[in-house]
């Protein structure tokens, strides 16, 4: 019983170090390139955030873009409830409120400068 359980925990361990060099390899091919990406992201989404002349925490409004597009795959509708988009547009509305961004026209240049810069495509709302 106990050799079996020993082999157990040579094989786990040998299959957490490969799992961890192949994780390594692949991110080394991977990360430069994404990390690039993010930053380009991040400062076209901070110019268009200045030129619209927008108030805020940068690094705060970022996060907030991602929540704006991470909830456009949410459902639209919904029976009996509110829709799981309609409520994540309200809280990315009440955070960006928070920043000093008001409902209308600044609301939707904030929400314009995330699509355009980490979402195309989305419903600005």
């Amino acid at each position: 019983m106990r050799m079996v359980n020993r082999c157990n925990v040579k094989a786990t361990a040998h299959v957490r170090r490969m799992f961890a060099l192949c994780m390594v390899a692949a991110m080394q091919g991977i990360t430069p390139t994404a990390v690039a990406n993010a930053e380009d992201n991040d400062a076209q989404f901070l110019s268009a955030l200045d030129a619209a002349a927008l108030p805020g925490d940068r690094g705060v409004e970022i996060a907030i873009a991602h929540r704006f597009c991470d909830s456009q795959n949410l459902p639209r509708f919904a029976f009996g409830v509110t829709a799981p988009w309609v409520v994540a547009m309200e809280t990315v509305s009440a955070d960006a409120a928070t920043q000093g961004i008001a409902p209308g026209p600044q609301l939707i240049a904030f929400k314009s400068a995330a699509r355009d810069a980490y979402c195309p495509g989305a419903d600005v709302g």
